[in-house]
């Protein structure tokens, strides 16, 4: 993940006022209000190929043996590349007259294998077998985290404007409040580009998400002490 991207937004004016303590309502205490936001960018942290084998013969027996051949070849490539089992999916082969149809579904966490497993089926098998380009996805584990770092950068960011307003009005920030989330978007780079190159960086690319949160708090403003 990647914080680097600018975590404020525009300066907006904070509140000053009075508000009532938590615990009672006969004790009244100077507060400061504040909105910040927290930008994260999440990489693509999955890849992903499919595999698709067809063959036509003067029969199904023959077209579904042709199949099999480059399936048991296909499974015995994705092993040597290391890739676990578990990673892939065989779809249900699909016959149409004498064409009998296989799809193997890989996702990896490592691209390198898969790139290497690419280039090895392409290279070795004839027409018959097709692969797509590799695709790029977060998986549900790193899309939660960039969520929670976006959510902790906006808390941080509000608490150094709310400090640096209250030195401005000669008072000190004293503990939050309260604290409340009021928007949170996500969106993927490919939002922000109406043309990409075909490649398979660019693929990466538009797999990258913004998540971008934003919070309001309610700090304690304390009068300076004075030294």
């Amino acid at each position: 993940m990647n914080s680097d991207l600018p975590t404020t937004k525009p300066f907006k004016t904070p509140k000053i006022g009075i508000s009532s303590d938590a615990d009672t309502n006969l004790s009244f205490k100077r507060s400061l209000q504040v909105e910040a936001v927290g930008i994260v960018k999440i990489v693509p942290d999955l890849c992903h190929v499919l595999i698709r084998i067809t063959s036509q013969k003067v029969s199904v027996s023959q077209a579904k043996d042709s199949v099999e051949r480059r399936l048991a070849y296909v499974k015995q490539t994705i092993q040597n590349c290391q890739i676990p089992e578990a990673e892939t999916k065989v779809f249900q082969s699909v016959e149409t007259g004498y064409t009998h149809t296989s799809e193997i579904f890989v996702t990896s966490s490592d691209a390198t294998k898969l790139y290497e497993l690419s280039e090895i089926l392409t290279q070795k098998l004839d027409d018959t077998v097709t692969l797509t380009p590799i695709t790029f996805s977060i998986s549900s584990k790193s899309l939660a985290q960039g969520r929670l770092q976006s959510a902790g950068n906006a808390v941080q960011n509000a608490r150094k404007k709310a400090t640096e307003m209250a030195r401005l009005v000669e008072g000190s920030l004293g503990a939050p409040l309260s604290i409340e989330q009021i928007g949170c978007e996500e969106n993927n780079l490919s939002a922000f580009s109406d043309s990409w190159p075909n490649s398979q960086f660019n693929n990466w690319q538009q797999a990258c998400m913004v998540v971008k949160s934003s919070v309001m708090i309610l700090f304690e403003l304390k009068p300076r002490k004075i030294s």
